[in-house]
């Protein structure tokens, strides 16, 4: 929250540490309404890649390997969204990272 305040950005893996994969937790909702700033979904597709079997999907480039970096529409929770507003973007996120079929 303070990065976010002084005007920096921050990556939030919003399935957490452990998961499931594409289950959005609460904790970047909350961030960005505290902090006013949007979320920026982002997901990864790869080629060349070794294709772990973990929860989480990671993928691991091959020298030759290539990555692509897609954002997502940019989401704004208001300061003041109660939790049903909460709920309803907590859908729109979690479309726009699993619909997406990339690595969230």
């Amino acid at each position: 929250l303070r990065e976010l305040r002084a005007g920096h950005h921050v990556g939030v893996a919003v399935d957490g540490p452990r998961g499931p994969f594409g289950h959005v937790h609460p904790g970047a909702l909350q961030l960005a309404r505290r902090s006013e700033r949007p979320i920026v979904p982002l997901t990864v597709h790869g080629r060349g890649c070794i294709h772990l079997g973990t929860w989480d999907r990671t993928l691991v480039p091959l020298p030759w390997g290539r990555l692509e970096v897609r954002a997502g529409e940019p989401l704004t929770v208001p300061p003041d969204a109660d939790a049903d507003e909460l709920a309803r973007l907590t859908a729109i996120l979690t479309r726009a990272l699993v619909g997406a079929g990339g690595a969230a």
